[in-house]
């Protein structure tokens, strides 16, 4: 409920902002018009030192404006930007209820009335801008109207009390459209804040599901469906950049032997702990490791060349033999542990058959690793 609200403020906030260049526009065409109406009627210092002080408020306004375009991001000091707006449109009232004034200036009732009809346009016009927000419909209509009743009420006359009262009930009548108009927008932000939160929330459930449907559940490694879809792609964008593509294949020795031993139950222990020696050296972030099938696991490896792939391969055996796993039935060379067998294929240079074709002169060259003794990596 907290972030809701929090959310609420930072959107306000930024709509708030987001209005600036309309009400520079709106309120310097609509202050020129007035200046031009009064101009021989006033004298013009007043008038000038007004339209002076109306286009300073606009400018400082404006420069406001691409400060916190260009500083704030998010969340970052929502509140204090808020204030500082409440704060400039505030100002900003002050100077447009000075209008009002023209009643003490002015003998002319014609041109009093006209002041009075321009100020009760503006103010709707700006609690129509302002709605996102009933602070800043207050920083702005409350010191504009304020002036103007004070201005009525000191002329003292009958009809100006009047015209006082109507401005009053005026501007009730205003905040009562206002805030309807403002109880939506608040909602209709709530609401867009709820959908966002559902959204991020289904994109987590989305990727998770994904994983899981790519991911192999006993080793953490990729799965081949998740393989089969990655070295399609890996194939044509190393034949568009005509690059080197290695493909390692990789067999746990005698593992048949191993789990009538010790039990499957040490099997999938044994094939964990070989995967994670994968996982660990096939680190790159192009790189792909996977479970092909039963002990059967793959490496593919973009843009790396046949004598990378060898060095990567022995890395792996010679980790997986340091692993000590006890395997008495063992067939390998020279082993009476845990040991692998290795084949790869690397292809470029515009060799670039199919998926399949690579496949199968990977695992050509494990075949040979394991007729040659097991135990030892073979470069097709």
């Amino acid at each position: 409920m907290i972030e809701e609200k929090h959310h609420v403020v930072i959107e306000q906030v930024h709509l708030m902002y987001a209005q600036t260049n309309k009400s520079i526009i709106g309120g310097g065409i609509t202050c020129s018009i007035l200046c031009l109406i009064l101009w021989g009627v006033i004298e013009q210092v007043y008038i000038l030192t007004w339209l002076s002080m109306v286009l300073f408020a606009l400018a400082s306004r404006w420069i406001l404006y691409r400060v916190f375009i260009k500083q704030v991001k998010g969340e970052k000091n929502i509140r204090r930007w808020g204030t500082i707006y409440m704060l400039m449109t505030f100002a900003y009232g002050l100077i447009i209820g000075a209008t009002s004034l023209v009643i003490h200036l002015v003998d002319s009732p014609s041109y009093h009335f006209l002041v009075v009809a321009w100020l009760v346009a503006y103010g709707s016009l700006g609690v129509s801008a302002y709605s996102m927000s009933y602070k800043a419909v207050l920083s702005l209509f409350s010191p504009m109207i304020t002036i103007l009743i004070i201005s009525l009420v000191s002329a003292g006359s009958t009809l100006y009390l009047l015209t006082a009262a109507a401005v009053i009930v005026w501007s009730f009548m205003m905040f009562n459209t206002m805030l309807p108009i403002n109880l939506a927008m608040r909602n209709a932000i709530k609401l867009n804040y709820k959908l966002n939160i559902e959204i991020e929330r289904r994109k987590e459930v989305e990727k998770r599901l994904l994983e899981l449907s790519s991911t192999d559940g006993l080793t953490g490694l990729f799965n081949r469906r998740y393989f089969n879809e990655v070295i399609a792609k890996e194939l044509s964008r190393a034949k568009r950049t005509d690059t080197n593509i290695s493909l390692i294949f990789i067999d746990i020795d005698s593992f048949k032997q191993f789990n009538d031993t010790y039990g499957h139950q040490a099997g999938d222990d044994t094939l964990k702990k070989v995967s994670n020696t994968l996982s660990e050296i096939i680190c790159r972030p192009s790189d792909l490791a996977a479970r092909y099938g039963g002990e059967e696991l793959v490496a593919l490896l973009p843009n790396t060349n046949s004598i990378n792939a060898f060095n990567l391969a022995e890395k792996i055996r010679m980790q997986v033999q340091e692993l000590s796993i006890p395997h008495s039935e063992s067939r390998s060379n020279n082993s009476d542990y845990v040991s692998i067998s290795v084949g790869i294929a690397t292809l470029g240079f515009n060799a670039y058959p199919y998926q399949e074709d690579i496949i199968f002169l990977a695992d050509k060259a494990l075949y040979k690793a394991k007729e040659a003794g097991r135990n030892n990596t073979i470069i097709a």
